[in-house]
């Protein structure tokens, strides 16, 4: 999956699709404000899905991210969302546990070099059926308690069903900002799995990462995420929006920095033959606020950072 940079990188078929949608909303606006209030949560036509097409080209051509966030949050509200949670019941198994484990091998030797006395708590945002929840609590002795967030409430009751007595987890529908600044009173670690933030905005992503940052506590934020194959870190600190979804390709390493991180570990690789979904490339990366980093690499020396990989050019 490459990036939509301009119009121009979207393939032909779209291009067509979204200049009949065009003129129809030129012909009847009314028809074309409807689909846009709701582009997924309802049953389309296909000259309903032309005008939803046109609109996305033209926020694409606008570099309004804010118009195709809007229609991301629609998407997952459809029963788009729950088709996805069903088809990908495996993810855990097949994504997670054969591939992407390291992040929390790295994550525990960050960890360890705390003081004892030091609580550290953790939130997943984007936790979907909980099992990589599990497996952080599992791994991670030093977590006291950690907290999933989803926005499907559906999700979140089945979490609380299936895992009624872990004392550490806990789960919750609700929005990430709030339950940061509810919860500001220990060292944190953020953490995201199988691709969370590419739904959030490049503005939104500058907010919660400046929240993290201000908190008085040790932060880690530990992310696994996709990036469109052509997004050279080294540079492009610009935002795209990349995919069948429309969702965006973000250089997390540039915000990070901005916002006041130290990245401490790296992995930007491409897709594995056998790996479920096929996003065609990962990024994992753990940043850390720079006094936290001081003060663990100076007592563990396995914890600096790492060389990281060539970003895909």
């Amino acid at each position: 999956m490459k990036a939509y940079k301009t119009t121009r990188d979207l393939p032909v078929e779209k291009r067509l699709k979204a200049t009949a949608g065009r003129l129809l909303a030129v012909l009847n606006p009314a028809a074309a404000a409807r689909v846009y209030q709701q582009p997924f949560t309802r049953e389309l036509k296909y000259h309903e899905r032309l005008l939803r097409n046109a609109r996305q080209h033209q926020a694409i051509e606008e570099r309004d991210h804010e118009t195709l966030h809007q229609f991301l949050i629609d998407y997952w509200s459809s029963p788009f969302s729950q088709e996805f949670f069903t088809t990908f019941t495996h993810r855990f198994e097949e994504l997670f546990l054969r591939f992407h484990t390291d992040i929390v091998v790295n994550l525990a030797k960050q960890l360890a070099a705390l003081p004892e006395h030091q609580e550290v708590n953790l939130v997943e945002v984007g936790c979907g059926d909980g099992k990589v929840l599990e497996y952080l609590a599992n791994q991670l002795p030093r977590v006291k308690h950690l907290t999933g967030l989803d926005l499907s409430e559906e999700e979140i009751a089945k979490c609380r069903e299936r895992y009624p007595s872990r004392e550490r987890m806990a789960f919750t529908a609700e929005d990430v900002f709030d339950w940061l600044e509810a919860n500001s009173d220990t060292a944190l670690v953020f953490f995201t799995n199988g691709g969370v933030l590419e739904y959030f905005t490049r503005r939104q992503l500058e907010r919660l990462f400046v929240l993290l940052r201000s908190r008085p506590h040790p932060t880690w934020i530990a992310l696994t995420e996709t990036l469109a194959l052509d997004h050279c870190l080294d540079r492009e600190p610009e935002t795209f929006p990349y995919g069948k979804e429309l969702a965006f390709s973000h250089n997390y390493s540039a915000l990070l920095i901005e916002s006041g991180f130290q990245e401490v570990w790296r992995r930007d690789r491409p897709t594995k033959a056998g790996e479920e979904n096929h996003p065609t490339r990962w990024l994992q990366m753990i940043a850390a606020t720079t006094a936290v980093t001081s003060n663990t690499n100076a007592g563990n020396q396995s914890a600096k950072p790492s060389t990281p990989p060539q970003p895909l050019s």
